[in-house]
């Protein structure tokens, strides 16, 4: 998941995998840039690629905005991206209640075998605490996260699964029983 809008100053990186189950597990490492330099994110991403997942198919979802050209260049950092790396980027949804419902089934599933739905590797601390509280909404502008040290790549965790979540029948657009709703916290939406 790739969150590198043209309004990102920085941009990040998840690598996420679904093993044989269902079970979408959060990967080490991810990867955040302070700057908006799409080309050294890119670099590090590939790094990453060449040491982790050599072998594997990649598929790439990110943030909406990401294709939006510049006025300068023409260029949007999904074009660079492809250009540079061959990444092809497809962008995912800006629904920020889409995003957050779609991580939301994840959590709140267990797979065949009886394990979470969403697993994070444990050194992934800023995923984790972003997870527990630190990605937060926004007070004045509704459902919109509040950007902080965790939102980015909390919201490379939302782009994915909320474009690969149609594809296993997500709870989107449904009401969660009450009995579970212990497990959603108010500022988070998870």
């Amino acid at each position: 998941g790739w969150d590198v809008g043209s309004d990102t100053r920085s941009p990040a990186v998840v690598f996420m995998q679904f093993s044989k189950d269902g079970q979408l597990r959060v990967l080490h490492p991810s990867i955040q840039e302070t700057g908006p330099s799409i080309t050294v994110l890119g670099r590090r991403v590939q790094a990453a690629i060449g040491n982790y997942f050599t072998g594997h198919d990649v598929l790439h979802y990110g943030d909406p905005s990401g294709a939006n050209k510049s006025a300068t260049d023409n260029l949007s950092p999904f074009d660079i991206l492809r250009r540079e790396f061959g990444y092809f980027v497809m962008p995912s949804t800006q629904n920020p209640a889409v995003r957050r419902e779609s991580v939301a089934s994840y959590m709140l599933t267990l797979t065949g075998e009886g394990h979470p739905g969403l697993q994070v590797d444990p050194r992934e601390e800023n995923l984790i605490q972003g997870f527990m509280g630190g990605y937060q909404r926004s007070g004045d502008e509704g459902l919109r996260p509040l950007k902080n040290a965790y939102s980015h790549r909390q919201d490379c965790i939302q782009y994915v699964c909320a474009k690969v979540g149609r594809h296993r029948g997500t709870m989107i657009g449904r009401t969660y029983d009450v009995e579970h709703r212990y497990a959603v916290n108010a500022h988070t939406g998870y």
